[in-house]
C-alpha cells in the first residue's frame, strides 16, 4: 500500500482487538511501514475506542498496557511514524508513554487526571526509541533539520509530564 499521499494515518484499535489480542493485521501493517519507513514518517495518530464507558484512564487498563507493550516490542519506532504536527497536549506520545511506561496516579479530579511517571523508566524508554529513530531515519535520508524538529517536539511532549523517582 503507498501511503506518501497521505497526510494523516489513524491507526486505530478497538476494544475488541485489544481484549483479543488481535495483532495480526496490526503486525502485518507494521510490517509495512518498517518496509517503507519514508512513506509514513511523522504521520500516524493512534485512536483507541471502545473504552469510552470504561472509568479507568487507558494506561490503567492491563489488556491496553499488554497490547501496546507488545506492539511497542515489535516495532519500536513510534518517535519516527507518530505525527508531530498536533499540539503536544494531544498528540500519541503521551498515550504511548503512559501505555508502555510504569505510572503512578496522583490524582483524580473533574475527569482530569495527575499522572507521574517514573524519570528513570521513562528516560531509557525515550532513549531506546531515539536509538530506533536514528536507525530509520539514516536508512531513509530523514535531514537533520527533521531529527532535531523531532528531539524539539518529544522535549515539549516530555515537558508536559510530572515525574516521580
Amino acid at each position: 500500500m503507498n501511503y506518501s499521499d497521505a497526510d494523516i494515518i489513524m491507526m486505530q484499535f478497538d476494544k475488541k482487538e485489544i481484549e483479543d489480542f488481535d495483532v495480526i493485521d496490526i503486525y502485518g501493517t507494521l510490517l509495512n511501514y518498517y518496509e517503507n519507513p519514508r512513506e509514513v514518517y511523522n504521520k500516524i495518530n493512534i485512536v483507541i475506542t471502545g473504552y469510552d464507558n470504561d472509568s479507568r484512564e487507558l494506561f490503567e487498563i492491563p489488556e491496553v498496557r499488554k497490547f501496546f507493550l507488545f506492539l511497542d516490542n515489535s516495532f519500536p519506532y513510534w518517535f519516527y511514524w507518530l505525527n508531530k504536527d498536533l499540539p503536544p497536549e494531544i498528540s500519541s506520545f503521551f498515550t504511548l508513554f503512559a501505555c508502555i511506561c510504569p505510572v503512578n496516579i496522583k490524582s483524580k479530579h473533574n475527569d482530569k487526571v495527575a499522572v507521574l511517571f517514573e524519570i528513570e523508566k521513562l528516560m531509557v524508554i525515550v532513549e531506546s526509541h531515539f536509538h530506533y529513530y536514528n536507525k530509520l531515519a539514516d536508512a531513509s535520508g530523514i535531514s537533520e533539520e527533521e531529527s532535531i524538529a523531532t528531539s524539539d517536539y518529544i522535549l515539549k511532549v516530555l515537558r508536559l509530564f510530572n515525574f516521580t523517582e
